[in-house]
Order: structure tokens, then C-alpha cells, then sequence
């Protein structure tokens, strides 16, 4: 009995060990992507009592708390907020996140702008102290020039993109019709000076458009190509999906598909899917459905969680919808609301998915237990433990 006990406290200090190494992984990686420590250790405490899993923490989310503000109420005040939600029924807390902090944000505008005006002091200070020998974010310029001066293309650049061409020098005026490419998984540091090379090895480039983080200044890990023919685009499907442009570093590509999608915050909890609807009808056009999340034990169906996504009927009128919405003068529900797009969603690959260890079960009602859950799925393998988030 001593030597098997002996042995079972020898495995719990090697996994002991073993959790405390990812952890320690997992607060350099989020704050060498530029997240403020007091923001790590909230996260660390989320994920210690089960609100959280590591990889729900993804580049979204880093993006997001990349441009909080740092001080500590702010920082408590989000972090209360989360761990007070009630997350039945909530398949995706990445997403959950990310929209809590939108909302976050929206409500508490004086504080984001104090955030917002201490980073471009930073920034500044940075751009006069570039002798200092800090690397700026940005493509290799001489490299970039080279392309330039070869293609006639001319580069446009603003705050969250880099667009280059559109159209050719040379023609078409117009793109052919489904000819866009969607490139993801694109390492932060990586530009269109990388990017052009590769791209035009599957046909013509109509235009190239790099999203970019105005905060860090690096890229948000996605692009979209557009190519002159159709078929020039699926050959690029084809060549793109999968390479390899850093050791280990897979892009993944596919034909892009127009975004439809609006995500739309602050609104009142208290408002159903139909009330939504009639109310966003008053200011714009071409709304096909409303999508809202509301609690398994929620008696009332037509509460929400203060959030919802919105679909139209073409990219145009959702684009101009996400303008009028966006306006300071346009109210909804007599409040100042959040939108913007919605954040493509992203299958992951099967290399990501044969190291997935948790099933995360949606729709629980209060009177399941988690030994309920167990019995249900035991007979699919071995199952280490059950936790029921409340």
C-alpha cells in the first residue's frame, strides 16, 4: 500500500509539474504578444477555477485585451463581469469573450480613450527612440519597392489594413466574379513583401489586402487575395491550403465568401429575437436573421445576453448597415450600441484536433450532474473528469 501510494503521489507531483510548465508557456506567449500582466494573471485565475480553457485564450481574444486599458479597476471590472456570466449553453467562450470585452468597451468609452491615448504616447515614444534599436513592425521596405517597381501596383495603406493593386496597371477593371481568396494562419510578423511573392506563383493578383492590428502594428493573421480569373483562384485553394511559409507554420486557405455578418453589442437583455429585429428594420435594410444566446434555465426565452449577430441579405447592405450602426447619432434602443463585423470562424486542422482532450457539452440544465454526464459518455473511451461549469 505505501509503494502504490507512493507511486500515485509521484505521478500527481509529474503532472503538477507538467501543468505548471504549460502555464508558465502560456503567460510568456500572451505577454510577448503584448498583453499587460495584470491581465495574464486574471486570465490564469479564470482558467484555475474552469471558466476558461489555455486555448480558448486565441488570437482573437489577444487582439482584443491587447488594446484594454491597464489599469485595475478596469481590469476587475471586466474580469467580474465575465466570471459572474452564466456560460450554459455557451459553445464558443472565445467568441464570449471577445464580445463581453466589445461591450466592455462601448460602455465605458472614457476609460478606452485614456487607454487609447497612453498606447499612442507609447507609440510615439517609440517611433523618436527608433535608435534605440527597437524593431518596427512592417515589410522588408527594399524588398516591398522591388515588387512596386515591377508590377506598377500601387500600395494603400490605413489604419487596420495594407491594401496592395486593385485594379492592375494593366487591367481588368474588375475582378471576376468568386475569385477572392480567404488566407489564415498567417504569423503575426509576416507582410505583403512576403506575401505577394507567394501569391502570384497561382495567377494575377487583382488586389491583396492584409488586415492589420493599429495597436501592435503587426498583422491580425489573415488576408484576402483576389485574383483576376476564377480559376486562378482555385489553383490558389489548392497550392496555399496547407504550405508551409515558416517551419511548422501552415497557411490555410480557401475561397472567401462574402461577409454577412454583424456582431451588435450593449443591447438590452430583456429584448427577443422579433423586437431586435423591428428595431434594426427603423435604420437599415436586408436583415435575413437574428442569432441570440440565452441561458438553458432561462424561463424566459426572449432574454439574450446583451449581444447578438445579425445576417443580410448581400455584403453591401451589411456593410452600409455596419456604417449607419456605427454612427454616434444612431441609437438603438435609445443606447449607444457596439458593432462590427463578425469574426470568421476557423475549422481547425487535424493536426490541431488529434491533441484535443475536452468535449465541451452545451445545454446543461441545473439537474444534470456531472456523473450524469459521465454514464452518458463513458462508453466512448476513458474519461479522466467531468466538470460541470456553474
Amino acid at each position: 500500500m505505501s509503494e502504490s501510494s507512493d507511486q500515485q503521489q509521484q505521478q500527481q507531483l509529474e503532472q503538477l509539474k507538467l501543468e505548471t510548465s504549460q502555464q508558465t508557456t502560456n503567460d510568456k506567449l500572451w505577454t510577448d504578444q503584448g498583453i499587460n500582466e495584470n491581465i495574464v494573471q486574471k486570465i490564469r485565475l479564470c482558467i484555475e477555477n474552469g471558466k476558461l480553457l489555455s486555448p480558448d485564450i486565441d488570437s482573437r481574444v489577444c487582439e482584443q485585451l491587447r488594446s484594454f486599458p491597464n489599469d485595475m479597476t478596469s481590469i476587475d471590472s471586466l474580469f467580474n463581469e465575465f466570471n459572474n456570466s452564466d456560460l450554459t449553453g455557451v459553445v464558443n467562450k472565445s467568441a464570449f469573450l471577445c464580445n463581453l470585452i466589445k461591450q466592455w468597451k462601448i460602455q465605458h468609452p472614457q476609460e478606452q480613450k485614456s487607454s487609447n491615448t497612453n498606447s499612442q504616447s507609447t507609440q510615439d515614444t517609440d517611433d523618436q527612440g527608433s535608435s534605440s534599436g527597437k524593431h518596427k513592425p512592417g515589410p522588408d521596405e527594399a524588398k516591398l519597392k522591388q515588387i512596386l517597381d515591377r508590377t506598377g501596383y500601387k500600395i494603400d495603406i490605413t489604419a487596420g489594413q495594407r491594401k496592395y493593386g486593385g485594379p492592375p496597371p494593366d487591367g481588368p477593371e474588375r475582378p471576376a466574379p468568386n475569385s477572392e481568396v480567404f488566407i489564415g494562419k498567417i504569423p503575426r510578423e509576416v507582410f505583403e513583401d512576403e506575401l505577394i511573392p507567394i501569391c502570384e506563383e497561382t495567377g494575377k493578383i487583382w488586389d491583396l489586402r492584409l488586415m492589420i492590428d493599429p495597436v501592435s502594428g503587426f498583422n491580425k493573421g489573415y488576408c484576402f487575395v483576389t485574383y483576376c480569373t476564377q480559376s486562378d483562384s482555385a489553383k490558389a485553394c489548392e497550392k496555399l491550403n496547407g504550405y508551409a511559409i515558416r517551419p511548422g507554420k501552415l497557411l490555410k486557405a480557401n475561397g472567401s465568401i462574402a461577409n454577412l455578418r454583424l456582431f451588435i453589442g450593449n443591447i438590452p437583455k430583456t429584448k427577443s429575437k422579433e423586437e431586435i429585429r423591428e428595431e434594426l428594420l427603423k435604420v437599415v435594410e436586408g436583415v435575413t436573421n437574428i442569432i441570440v444566446y440565452t441561458p438553458a434555465d432561462e424561463a424566459d426565452k426572449k432574454k439574450n445576453r446583451g449581444f447578438c449577430f445579425v445576417d443580410f441579405d448581400t455584403h453591401k447592405n451589411a456593410s452600409v448597415a455596419k456604417r449607419k450602426l456605427g454612427n454616434a447619432r444612431v441609437r438603438v434602443f435609445n443606447r449607444d450600441i457596439a458593432v462590427d463585423w463578425a469574426d470568421p470562424d476557423e475549422e481547425p486542422d487535424n493536426d490541431t484536433m488529434s491533441q484535443v482532450k475536452v468535449l465541451y457539452v452545451r445545454n446543461l440544465t441545473s439537474d444534470v450532474s456531472e456523473n450524469d454526464v459521465k454514464d452518458i459518455f463513458l462508453p466512448y473511451g476513458n474519461i479522466e473528469r467531468v466538470r460541470k461549469v456553474r
